[in-house]
């Protein structure tokens, strides 16, 4: 069975933002709408210890795995981070299934530097549901190579593939003078196959997120390779999110509610990566191989789906 790896590794990534940016409200609840209809997706609950430091977060959902209505919400996940200081250094991702929590994931951070709290290392492992019994295999590893007064400036990303770790992409970020990222470049693969990707962001007086512009230069002539999400963000009368809309080229928009407790800062900003609604996008996902070709069969290989980079494996 082919398996297909997203490149930020969806809620593990938008977790760890979370707790590093210090957002995160309580509870967030996430609806998707379509057509003018809108129905409840999932739901998010945070827990955070005496230094308000998110320590748990867990995952319910409304529908079940064919994506049809449920009686009641359901525990899908949870995701517990482990601290050294105020650095993560760990977090065990575990899927909820018959009253039991199963291990299905590890991000493991390291080397920190000790201006910006960076980790210089972090490295992905996660159980191959085909073979559970082999237990942790390590999938994902990136290397900060370069750290500035506002974060990582350059890092290179690497795949474990054949027993050994196979370079991916390196990416570099540019900053906006209040610390927020501007654009990221990122170069996929090597010579002749090698790919760039740029992405940029706008952002409203609070810093989030509000428009975030995918492009492939190697695909603008054969009018392909951009990707534009726009975010909507509502807040209550101390600042903290309220609502954020979230809506991509497809025209389903991903509503997500924030409640807080009025001490945590309530919300996770969108660039983070969380996307509840993948699973009812997947039909309608546009798939292109390095060559601009669209791809109805993809096979293992590096490919752009819907301006995203992915990798099947």
């Amino acid at each position: 069975m082919k398996k297909i790896y997203l490149m930020f590794l969806g809620t593990m990534f938008a977790t760890c933002a979370m707790a590093q940016q210090g957002k995160g409200g309580l509870v967030l609840d996430s609806a998707y709408t379509t057509d003018g209809d809108n129905a409840r997706q999932s739901k998010t609950i945070n827990e955070y210890n005496a230094q308000k430091q998110l320590t748990a977060s867990y995952t319910y959902n409304y529908f079940d795995e064919n994506h049809q209505p449920l009686a009641e919400m359901r525990l899908e996940a949870k995701s517990e981070l482990t601290y050294n200081g105020n650095n993560i250094t760990q977090m065990d991702t575990y899927n909820y299934a018959n009253g039991e929590y199963t291990l299905a994931a590890r991000l493991e951070m390291s080397d920190f530097d000790a201006s910006t709290g960076t980790a210089k290392q972090t490295i992905m492992s996660a159980i191959d549901p085909e073979n559970p019994s082999a237990g942790l295999q390590q999938s994902m590893k990136t290397v900060v190579n370069k750290v500035g007064s506002q974060g990582r400036e350059d890092e290179v990303v690497y795949w474990w593939e054949d027993g050994a770790w196979t370079l991916f992409e390196t990416v570099h970020y540019d900053y906006n003078a209040d610390g927020t990222v501007a654009k990221e470049t990122a170069v996929m693969g090597e010579g002749e196959e090698a790919m760039t990707q740029e992405t940029t962001y706008e952002y409203d007086a609070n810093k989030e997120v509000t428009k975030k512009v995918t492009s492939i230069p190697a695909l603008a002539a054969f009018g392909m390779g951009e990707s534009v999400t726009t975010y909507q963000n509502e807040y209550y009368a101390d600042g903290n999110l309220k609502k954020v809309t979230e809506t991509g080229e497809t025209g389903i928009s991903m509503d997500y509610y924030f409640w807080g407790d009025g001490k945590a800062k309530g919300g996770v900003s969108p660039s983070t990566g969380i996307s509840l609604a993948r699973q009812q996008l997947e039909k309608m996902q546009r798939i292109y191989d390095l060559n601009g070709r669209q791809v109805t069969n993809p096979t293992k290989g590096l490919y752009i789906v819907n301006g995203r980079k992915m990798i099947i494996k």
